[in-house]
């Protein structure tokens, strides 16, 4: 797939977020996400997935680290 701003192909790639709750911050590892030279794409239904586990999560007073595979 090419990307339509800057005309580079781009890579499946695995990243990683932070994310502010309340109190403390949430980490998920290992997101698929696509790549090119200008942006990182992570896909509309990965994003509804992330902020529903946010919303679940959000009272928490401990700093959360985990993987995608989880949420």
């Amino acid at each position: 797939m090419i990307c339509g701003k800057c005309n580079c192909t781009k890579k499946n790639v695995l990243t990683a977020q932070s994310y502010q709750l309340n109190s403390t911050v949430l980490t998920i590892q290992n997101i698929p996400a696509s790549q090119c030279n200008c942006q990182l794409y992570i896909n509309s239904a990965i994003e509804m997935e992330i902020q529903s586990y946010i919303d679940e999560h959000r009272a928490s007073l401990e700093p959360i680290f985990v993987s995608f595979t989880d949420v």
